[in-house]
């Protein structure tokens, strides 16, 4: 079996949850999934189970 890495953007936290968007769509995963440091606007990656920020790859904050 192939391993699968998947990409996305921290859009918000609620309470437990982080709330990624992956392909245009929201998918919710348990905040202790993720490092302490995360922040909303983080792009992540998430392989094999670990989510690893690409903090190079910050989305700008919009105005």
């Amino acid at each position: 079996m192939e391993d699968q890495s998947l990409r996305g953007v921290i859009t918000r936290f609620d309470g437990n949850i982080v709330v990624v968007e992956i392909e245009g769509e929201d998918i919710n995963f348990p905040h202790d999934q993720f490092p302490a440091e995360a922040v909303a606007g983080d792009v992540i990656k998430i392989e094999n189970g670990k989510v690893d920020l690409l903090r190079e790859e910050r989305e700008q904050p919009r105005d």
